[in-house]
């Protein structure tokens, strides 16, 4: 049975957004491969720590991080002050806003936790690769949209599978899934460090010892969250 007008159109725009996805996540691959290769390369020689200078260096930056991320509901009143008493900063799109104000200040707050690490964690090899890889899931969220974009490509093969018998993907969904392969990407868009570890032949005990690491930047990056949000909604509260 021929399909009508709508559906064909529909099955067009369909096949043009998995298109679109695709392209978008080969422009990623181009962009991101040397990170993963340079990641890869600095475990195979890596020279692993002792887990109780892992588990004493993770405990130092957690107490760094705790007094290095702000926590606006006690700082609110300071950045409410310094707006009304400063006529530039009252008349500034940005910095005049309060509640925009505090969102953009997450990237020197994130800046501040790094140095946290960076002082706290010099020649800890597992440090130092978690920061490499933190860096690249950081880029699949915020920059290549990855835990947005590769769901929803899930969501058009099902469509496409469903509601359009005559339109042929499979080319399309094997070039998908080498990307997937090749950024090590879960049906979700976060990276799999499983697979990716896996690969390298790293055993139980080095995992663990990397993900050390990979805790204390996701911890990191978690706290820094919060306190945006915290600080948002506080202001809100006030304003």
């Amino acid at each position: 049975m021929a399909l009508s007008a709508v559906t064909n159109n529909i099955c067009a725009k369909l096949d043009a957004s998995l298109t679109g996805f695709i392209a978008t996540a080969s422009g990623a691959y181009k962009a991101i491969s040397s990170s993963i290769n340079t990641i890869k390369t600095t475990i195979s020689g890596m020279q692993f720590s002792a887990i109780d200078t892992l588990q004493h260096a993770a405990a130092q930056v957690d107490a760094g991080l705790n007094l290095a991320i702000p926590d606006f509901t006690d700082e609110f009143t300071d950045v409410l002050n310094m707006i009304n008493s400063c006529a530039f900063l009252k008349t500034d799109k940005t910095l005049g806003n309060p509640l925009t104000m505090i969102r953009s200040l997450k990237g020197s707050i994130r800046a501040d936790a790094q140095n946290v690490f960076n002082s706290l964690t010099a020649g800890i090899a597992e440090f130092n690769v978690s920061e490499l890889m933190d860096s690249v899931f950081v880029r699949y969220d915020d920059e290549f949209k990855f835990n947005e974009i590769i769901p929803n490509i899930y969501q058009i093969i099902d469509c496409i599978d469903s509601l359009c018998p005559n339109t042929d993907i499979t080319s399309k969904i094997l070039i998908f899934e080498n990307y997937t392969n090749k950024l090590y990407l879960l049906a979700n868009g976060r990276f799999d460090t499983s697979k990716f570890f896996d690969e390298l032949g790293l055993d139980v005990e080095k995992v663990s010892k990397i993900n050390i690491g990979l805790n204390s930047y996701s911890d990191m990056r978690s706290k820094i969250d919060a306190s945006i949000s915290n600080g948002v909604e506080f202001a809100k509260s006030l304003l």
